[in-house]
Order: structure tokens, then C-alpha cells, then sequence
């Protein structure tokens, strides 16, 4: 498995944890410990989080790491 399609996981279940629970950028970045600008930037796609980072993200969200890593499996 490549890092970018991890790192494209990571993006796309931290946007699918936030719609979950109803939080916005600011309100992770908040929880997280991150600025908001930052934060903005690697859901884009131009920043890489670092492992302590992805983890003070799962901890905000209220999920494990691993369910922010994962690759959905397609049908």
C-alpha cells in the first residue's frame, strides 16, 4: 500500500468523522490543538500530518487512530 492513498484515507475519514459529529475546521482545529488555517491545509492536500498530529486528531474526533487510517473497502 502507497502513502498518498493512505494519507487520501486519512483526509477523506477525518471529513467523514467531522460531517458524523457535526463539527467544523475550526471547532477540530480547536479540539485538536491545531490552527485552523493548518488544518484546512491538509484537508487539502497540501500538508502532510505527522503521526502525533493524526493521533491528537482521532482524540479530538473520538474515534481510534485506525479508523482514520483505514482504507474503506470497495464492493
Amino acid at each position: 500500500m502507497e502513502m498518498p492513498e493512505k494519507t487520501d484515507a486519512f483526509r477523506a475519514n477525518v471529513r467523514h468523522y467531522m460531517e458524523l459529529q457535526d463539527i467544523s475546521q475550526r471547532q477540530l482545529a480547536d479540539l485538536a490543538g491545531l490552527s485552523p488555517e493548518w488544518l484546512c491545509k491538509m484537508l487539502r492536500g497540501h500538508s502532510n500530518p505527522t503521526l502525533p498530529v493524526c493521533e491528537r486528531i482521532a482524540k479530538a474526533l473520538k474515534v481510534s487512530l485506525e479508523a482514520l487510517v483505514s482504507i474503506p473497502a470497495t464492493a
